[in-house]
């Protein structure tokens, strides 16, 4: 678990870096131009290379974020995607992004995200672990270990948000980073994560 008081000062750092895009990101997402673009992939993107490193595929995640709905399902959302790239397969963690940009109040699922809440929190993913370590049956598809994973994960954010512990992590972060108050709790709760693991 977390140990807010242990949080260096080059965590902070880090924070306080992905801020700057992250804020850029959610007040021109309607531009959609040049530079929107080289900003959301640096931040969110390019770890994912292996998937986005074609044009036909950024454009068609930059254009599914201008046709989305901040209410829209994720599934419905993962399998437009899953259709307009190459090669079609199911980008969890990019469609996460993709809708919390148009709903800040939706998780984002990332592998930093998944292996802090396994290990630390003892939340009970299955995607991308194999079914014996998961607790997932034999024959369970893609697409339900997606669904449950969702849910486990939006179950977390809500548990978590609504307990004293919840509450701490939001403090802390209101007081180091005033400026930013304003973001979803959900994505400074993101935040911590990505910077402490």
């Amino acid at each position: 678990m977390i140990d807010l008081t242990k949080i260096t000062e080059r965590q902070k750092l880090i924070i306080a870096k992905g801020l700057l895009d992250y804020q850029y990101i959610m007040d021109n997402w309607r531009v959609n131009d040049e530079d929107f673009k080289a900003v959301y992939y640096d931040f969110y993107l390019k770890a994912r290379w292996a998937t986005m490193n074609n044009q036909n595929n950024i454009n068609a995640y930059f254009s599914l974020l201008q046709h989305i709905f901040p209410e829209d399902n994720l599934m419905d959302v993962l399998f437009a995607l899953e259709n307009q790239i190459e090669p079609h397969s199911h980008e969890f963690s990019l469609v996460s992004k993709l809708i919390h940009t148009r709903n800040p109040n939706s998780p984002i699922y990332d592998k930093k995200v998944r292996d802090y809440l396994r290990q630390q929190e003892g939340v009970g993913f299955w995607w991308k672990i194999p079914n014996r370590e998961s607790g997932a049956k034999r024959g369970t598809t893609e697409e339900d270990k997606i669904r449950h994973d969702w849910e486990f994960l939006c179950k977390w954010y809500d548990g978590l948000l609504g307990s004293k512990r919840g509450k701490d992590w939001i403090d802390w972060f209101d007081d180091r980073f005033p400026a930013h108050k304003c973001i979803s709790k959900i994505k400074k709760i993101d935040f911590i994560i990505f910077a402490t693991n």
